[in-house]
């Protein structure tokens, strides 16, 4: 392994948070319109993108054990000096990354209830929810406009 595949192995780190940034702002309008077909897909791209920066996480430590270092050394340590200002950028970049998708997925949740609620309206339900967090019905079938079982 040569030193310049590390920077390489860390500009695809870069790329990764840089990718899931713009797909966050593009997830949040999606969010704010209640567009449930974007929604969908934006579910397999959100795990695509996240499988990328694992991806290249991981490339972090396969490096780090090149260089004899141990599993917990930093981009840093890899890399080593001239690098502060590209690791400072790309820290910023996830710290936004990390409020973006906290903001996403509480948004996600209120789309999710909202949608609950109107189900519930329309089946007549107590408003007791339907599903749990993981898809399990934990409620019986209304007597309203609609089956649960749709």
């Amino acid at each position: 392994m040569e030193a310049g595949d590390s920077s390489e192995a860390f500009a695809e780190l870069e790329a990764a948070y840089f990718a899931m940034e713009a797909f966050l702002e593009e997830e949040r309008r999606h969010l704010m319109e209640v567009d449930w077909a974007a929604m969908a897909e934006d579910m397999g791209r959100r795990e695509a993108l996240s499988a990328r920066i694992a991806q290249a996480e991981e490339q972090r430590q396969v490096w780090a054990g090149a260089f004899g270092l141990g599993p917990d050394a930093t981009w840093g340590d890899i890399l080593g000096p001239g690098w502060e200002e590209r690791r400072e950028v790309l820290r910023q970049c996830a710290q936004r990354v990390q409020a973006a998708n906290e903001e996403n997925v509480r948004l996600m949740q209120e789309a999710y209830e909202r949608n609950e609620r109107l189900i519930a309206w329309l089946t007549d339900n107590s408003g007791e929810p339907a599903y749990s967090a993981r898809g399990e019905e934990t409620a019986t079938s209304g007597s309203g406009l609609l089956s649960r079982k749709v």
